[in-house]
């Protein structure tokens, strides 16, 4: 993720503008659906971390374009290291965070990823052999969200000019 947020820093410069809250809110919705267009794709176990999606600007949450977010799910033929209600908990927690730190900055802002405590682990499993495949083909692998964001730089930007604030 450090190398892929010195990409955006570096990038930064091609933004005409301050960005907007709208913009940001825009951003975080094109890289969840990338999660899931191109390989490698979220990994896919129990769906939970699927589930654990989030994303809060300085104004208000940012409603999942997946309409997972937040459907924590037991399976009877796995045993869970957390509950449901543990993970649902957790992920308010999260989320409330994210508002309260994102509301106390001056500037737009975003917070978004995944409130699973497993995510970083799962993302950094390089070698993995991640069982989701699905029917396009797209397979799942490690590292999934720093690639959706990096594949998609050029979008990001785009989104973030097309976004900004009016006068």
């Amino acid at each position: 993720m450090d190398q892929v947020l010195a990409r955006f820093d570096r990038n930064r410069t091609k933004l005409e503008h301050d960005v907007s809250s709208r913009g940001l809110a825009m951003v975080s919705i094109a890289i969840r659906r990338a999660t899931e267009e191109m390989t490698p794709v979220t990994p896919v176990d129990t769906g939970n971390l699927r589930a654990s999606w989030f994303a809060v600007t300085d104004v208000s949450p940012v409603e999942d374009p997946l309409a997972l977010s937040g459907k924590f799910t037991n399976h009877k033929f796995k045993k869970a290291r957390w509950s449901v209600g543990h993970m649902r908990a957790v992920h308010q927690a999260v989320i409330a965070e994210a508002s309260s730190r994102a509301s106390a900055e001056r500037r737009p802002n975003i917070y978004f990823g995944y409130s699973a405590r497993y995510a970083i682990y799962v993302h950094e499993m390089l070698g993995a052999n991640f069982k989701r495949k699905d029917e396009d083909g797209k397979q799942a692998g490690a590292r999934w969200f720093s690639a959706a964001i990096n594949r998609n730089m050029k979008a990001i930007i785009r989104i973030l000019n097309d976004n900004i604030p009016k006068l």
